[in-house]
């Protein structure tokens, strides 16, 4: 009974080893195993950069082998590398194999029973893996500074080159996130210039290094660059300065230097720890720059951007050009286009003129406007005849003081002349706002919403035939427009001051009218003829001989057609009676008969 159970124990633990014995064994890519064969385990160890060693006990006689590898680089494919044989497998294996760069290789024993006909025979073992090759992140690079290069206003990122060996280059990136903004190729190549960075504006930039597997470093610690500002104290000679802390500095930050320049000299000025200071400009004259520099407790420093310091304040605006003059319609108005730095705020802005060779005069005070572009509207109270304006734009600071000018911009004038009945002539001074592509010559009346293109010139002068044109005004107006040449940008146009040629009033009226013929000729109405004089004073009246008025108009176009109140009247002698004031500004009154017949 006793050696029954003992039986029952030892069956046992037999299925049971035998289970355990399963479960160490792998089965890989549609291979399978049993539990009769390869109980041994395959073991494999990486001898040096090159070399994996492969082993595996002895086996029982009938079974034959061979071993698998595969690598990421080339698809992670498995390959044999050992023939099919009876080998031992007590015998060791060599691979070697020659990777610059970082792989995975992976290998694997295969057992064959003798019988080779039935797939359960074949018995795969476990997987050994090694990462090879340059797996090595390089050094990252250090003493890395970002500082202002005050001679160019550049900001600049500079650092020690690795010490890896086979470093190909840097990969700078900007902001937080830090986005990688650009590549450095060369390891000795250690300077970079940051050109989409404003020495005006805190920037934020970290640097890694990259070796001949593009392996990265670390990436560095963020640094930032130093924005001063300035400001005059209550618009004395004091200014207080201020900037941002310098984080990061190799070796730790010892002080900040405040540097003036001042007639080509850099003066040191200030000691502080703090990021701030007052200093009084009064002992330096002329135009001046100041910059802070942050100092290492080692040789190294960063600059901050350089304030420039006038005679007297703090320049306002880098620039204010007055791009375009023109004068309008009306012929008294002139329009200024001015472009300028709206970065920095001022009060207002004050506009000059001046007319012909008078002097300038101050006109007016234009209020501060956020636009890039002003637009400026200016009546000079008359008509701009033969004649020049002249204009120029200061800016002054919260202190009064003026720096900022603009450049002077004129108008350009037109005259006219006439040559004979049917010609007038067109003359101007050239345009000097900017390069002229052609000039386009332009006719009106004084009383006309819109004048007429008439043609254009390369030159400085143009002939109207008219051909004996004639013009129910007593003046007949001439403009010239400069059309920039086209730079790719928008183009601007630039009108000149307007001209006129004043003729002598004419005028005929007819003494017969016959309202039946006036239908068949086209000829509808009744009116005078004429020419040059001044229409808004123009009135045409008809009677009959009782005097009673039939018709009366002071549109110069309408004339009578025959009819009072909707009926043709009667054959007879009718009066008439016409006023205007002529070209030479006299009023004129023509009254007389004729005849209105069928």
């Amino acid at each position: 009974m006793l050696r029954i159970e003992i039986d029952k124990v030892k069956s046992k633990a037999i299925k049971i080893l035998s289970l355990m014995l399963l479960l160490v064994v792998c089965s890989f890519d549609g291979y399978s195993q049993d539990t009769t064969a390869f109980f041994s385990a395959f073991y494999a160890q990486q001898v040096n950069d090159s070399v994996i060693e492969m082993w595996a006990p002895e086996v029982s006689d009938g079974y034959y082998g061979y071993i698998e590898k595969k690598q990421s680089s080339a698809g992670n494919i498995w390959q044999q590398i050992t023939p099919l044989d009876s080998m031992k497998f007590q015998e060791h294996i060599y691979d070697t194999f020659y990777y610059d760069c970082k792989d995975t290789l992976s290998y694997r024993l295969i057992q064959h029973h003798s019988t080779f006909g039935n797939p359960n025979e074949i018995n795969v073992s476990i997987e050994r893996q090694f990462v090879v090759g340059d797996v090595v992140m390089p050094d990252m690079p250090e003493n890395s500074l970002f500082s202002v290069d005050i001679d160019v206003e550049k900001l600049v990122f500079t650092f020690a080159p690795s010490v890896a060996e086979d470093v190909l280059g840097y990969v700078i990136c900007k902001g937080n996130p830090c986005v990688a903004l650009d590549t450095i190729w060369g390891k000795e190549n250690t300077r970079y210039i940051c050109s989409t960075c404003d020495v005006t504006e805190v920037s934020q930039l970290a640097i890694m290094s990259f070796d001949s597997c593009y392996n990265t470093s670390l990436r560095s610690d963020k640094l930032n660059n130093m924005v001063l500002r300035a400001e005059s104290k209550d618009c004395s000679s004091v200014y207080a300065l201020s900037w941002n802390e310098y984080n990061n500095m190799p070796a730790g930050l010892k002080e900040y230097e405040v540097h003036l320049i001042n007639n080509g000299q850099d003066h040191i000025v200030f000691t502080t720890q703090n990021t701030y200071c007052d200093i009084d400009l009064y002992p330096w004259q002329n135009d001046k720059k100041i910059y802070v520099k942050a100092v290492s407790y080692d040789v190294f420093f960063a600059n901050s951007n350089a304030v420039e310091i006038k005679d007297g304040g703090v320049d306002t605006l880098e620039y204010i050009n007055i791009d375009n003059v023109s004068v309008n319609m009306d012929n008294k108005t002139i329009s200024l286009e001015i472009s300028l730095d709206n970065s920095k705020l001022v009060d207002f802005y004050q506009l000059f003129r001046k007319k012909g060779d008078e002097e300038f005069k101050h006109i007016k005070n234009i209020p501060y406007s956020p636009e890039s572009v002003l637009m400026i509207e200016d009546n000079v109270g008359e008509e701009i005849l033969s004649t020049t304006y002249s204009y120029y734009l200061l800016a002054p600071d919260v202190c009064g003081n003026i720096f900022t000018r603009s450049n002077t911009a004129s108008t350009f004038k037109s005259s006219v002349e006439e040559i004979n009945t049917k010609v007038n002539r067109v003359t101007w001074n050239s345009c000097r706002l900017f390069p002229v592509e052609r000039y386009e010559v332009y006719r009106y009346e004084q009383s006309d919403l819109v004048a007429e293109f008439i043609g254009e010139s390369n030159t400085n002068s143009f002939e109207d035939r008219h051909n004996g044109l004639t013009s129910y005004a007593d003046k007949l107006y001439y403009f010239v427009a400069a059309i920039e040449r086209d730079n790719n940008r928008e183009l601007h146009i630039s009108n000149s001051s307007h001209s006129f040629i004043k003729k002598e009033s004419v005028f005929w009226i007819p003494d017969a009218f016959d309202p039946t013929e006036g239908v068949i000729l086209d000829i509808q109405t009744f009116k005078p003829k004429l020419a040059y004089i001044r229409k808004d004073t123009y009135s045409f009246e008809v009677y009959n001989r009782y005097g009673t008025l039939l018709f009366s108009t002071k549109d110069v176009e309408k004339g009578w057609d025959g009819t009072y109140k909707g009926q043709l009247c009667p054959l007879g002698v009718y009066a008439y009676k016409v006023q205007f004031i002529n070209s030479k500004g006299k009023m004129e009154t023509h009254s007389g008969s004729f005849l209105l017949y069928d």
